[in-house]
């Protein structure tokens, strides 16, 4: 499946969860897992060493976040498992209820959120914290143009050393 197919998949299954007013995090977490392996193959066939993680942390923004794996585990800001209560990834949010998307290198908004070098290099000193993020009014726009805006931000995030993701202690 390629990332059209996969972005409109996204869209269905949060729309018909949405109409049946289903929710809640656990059974939803189900209902995308297949969707889950499907952006691991994708992003395999990229030959990137990512993974995702299908989040309903933020109620009204459902996301898909990718995130390096060579930064997963103890001592790394993203702790062992990519969430999107923790760490650093490539965001891509959705808001159903203005039909708009917005990709970007994205962090934990936790109160007290982990410290690490790479947190500095790529938030510290922005007015509204995101320096490499692109907003979509619509499902096609996404679609046009998420290969290319995902590969640049790919590029960003890879471009910070490993090392700048362990903890700050």
């Amino acid at each position: 499946m390629g990332q059209k197919e996969l972005l409109q998949e996204f869209i269905e299954i949060e729309h018909a969860d949405t109409e049946k007013k289903n929710r809640q995090t656990s059974s939803r977490s189900r209902v995308f897992q297949p969707l889950k392996v499907e952006w691991d193959r994708w992003l395999q066939n990229l030959d990137l060493n990512y993974t995702t993680y299908i989040s309903f942390y933020l109620r009204d923004w459902p996301a898909i976040c990718f995130g390096r794996k060579d930064i997963l585990g103890e001592g790394f800001v993203n702790g062992p498992t990519l969430k999107q209560k923790m760490g650093v990834y490539i965001w891509l949010g959705y808001s159903w209820r203005d039909s708009l998307f917005v990709l970007r290198i994205g962090h934990s908004t936790n109160p007290l959120p982990q410290k690490c070098a790479a947190l500095e290099t790529l938030f510290t000193g922005l007015p509204h914290g995101y320096k490499y993020e692109k907003v979509y009014p619509d499902l096609a726009t996404l679609q046009e143009n998420f290969l290319y805006d995902f590969v640049a931000l790919v590029k960003v995030f890879n471009a910070v050393p490993r090392e700048d993701f362990l903890l700050k202690v």
